[in-house]
């Protein structure tokens, strides 16, 4: 006679503590792997930036020491263009850019805009620019040379910035009804952003950092 076997079974709460425990594991394994994605897109954002940095001193050299403008519109008195398909600085360095992906890896835009080059999501420091007076009484977009910045290594030359904005002269941290839930860009990658320098080197920052007119010590924009 034939010894009936034994059907081996889980109790239930033998079920419920293996739950509770992958539900542990879970909770520890997608936070680490959340976290390593944004470092790896805010290594790559910085590798993007400072190549844009490299790419505006190479320009500089070409241009007999003048930076890149903002824009090459035509202004009225009151600063606004109403040109289309006008040039920018992303324009002006895609000689020397050709290669480069000039999106921040983590900046979500619709995908109709995703080509256009001024919804990448950095800006050139619009402290550079100036205002060329034409006898019209607009002006067009100028930039300045390089003699006008003495703090090569404190001195901001790409941030980071919400879509769409192409100069800034601070960091991106204000309010703009157009950017409603949309992350500032300076605080993009763990509550700081990344920053190119006109001296070329490359560094995150958080937006307490910066003094707006440089003082010799901390990095900044304006040199006055």
């Amino acid at each position: 006679m034939k010894t009936p076997r034994r059907i081996s079974a889980f109790t239930l709460t033998e079920i419920l503590t293996v739950l509770a425990i992958i539900g542990l594991l879970l909770a520890l394994i997608v936070p680490a792997l959340f976290s390593a994605k944004r470092q790896a897109a805010q290594k790559t954002c910085l590798s993007n930036i400072r190549q844009i940095g490299l790419a505006v001193i190479a320009y500089t050299q070409d241009y007999d020491g003048t930076f890149p403008p903002v824009s090459q519109a035509t202004l009225n008195t009151s600063g606004i263009s109403h040109e289309k398909n006008v040039s920018d600085w992303y324009d002006l360095l895609k000689p020397y850019t050709q290669s480069l992906d000039l999106k921040c890896p983590i900046l979500d835009i619709p995908s109709f805009l995703a080509q256009k080059d001024s919804y990448k999501g950095y800006a050139l420091n619009a402290d550079f620019s100036t205002r060329i007076p034409l006898a019209s009484g607009n002006y067009i977009s100028g930039a300045e040379t390089e003699t006008f910045v003495s703090l090569t290594s404190l001195t901001v030359a790409i941030l980071e910035a919400r879509a769409g904005t192409i100069g800034l002269d601070n960091t991106d941290t204000g309010e703009d009804a157009d950017y409603k839930g949309i992350v500032k860009g300076a605080v993009r990658h763990s509550g700081g952003a990344n920053y190119a320098f006109v001296d070329g080197h490359a560094k995150w920052h958080r937006p307490a950092d910066f003094e707006q007119v440089c003082d010799g010590v901390k990095p900044c924009f304006s040199q006055k």
